[in-house]
């Protein structure tokens, strides 16, 4: 990992196309370590590989006393609203906060539906379904001629 740019509350990181997970670990130490010297800091990662859950990391953070938000683009998923081909990432994120006597409160989610891993998108996830003996939610299936229209 190479530091690109560090403004001492600011630094920009290379990843130089690692493991996401590991990057990000250092990364939200940085951060934490950052924001307890300037009362804030923002960490931007760029060439890095996926982290895996979001909570994991915002949750250390939030633990550690910080507020912390991350987020992340991610490859075509979903097709926008109307759309047969898909175009939009899951584009996941979290946010994490101290809770007082809760200990921390976190929330994690991705813009799409299901989570990437039960897309229809992915044979997989519909042999899955089957293999469960539950139908795949009407709402995540495709359609092969787009939405129905309602006019």
């Amino acid at each position: 990992m190479e530091t690109v740019r560090d403004t001492g509350a600011l630094v920009v990181l290379d990843g130089q196309h690692g493991i996401g997970q590991v990057i990000t670990d250092q990364a939200v130490a940085l951060g934490i370590l950052r924001a307890k010297v300037h009362g804030i800091s923002a960490i931007g990662i760029r060439n890095s590989g996926h982290f895996g859950t979001a909570a994991y990391f915002t949750r250390r953070a939030a633990e550690a006393g910080c507020v912390a938000l991350l987020c992340t683009n991610a490859s075509p998923a979903m097709a926008p609203w109307g759309g047969r081909e898909k175009s939009i990432g899951t584009n996941p994120w979290s946010i994490a906060a101290p809770a007082g006597r809760h200990k921390v409160v976190v929330m994690d989610l991705a813009n799409t539906a299901v989570a990437r891993a039960r897309s229809t998108w992915r044979p997989s996830a519909a042999r899955r379904s089957r293999k469960d003996g539950r139908p795949m939610p009407r709402a995540t299936r495709p359609r092969i001629r787009g939405p129905r229209s309602r006019a």
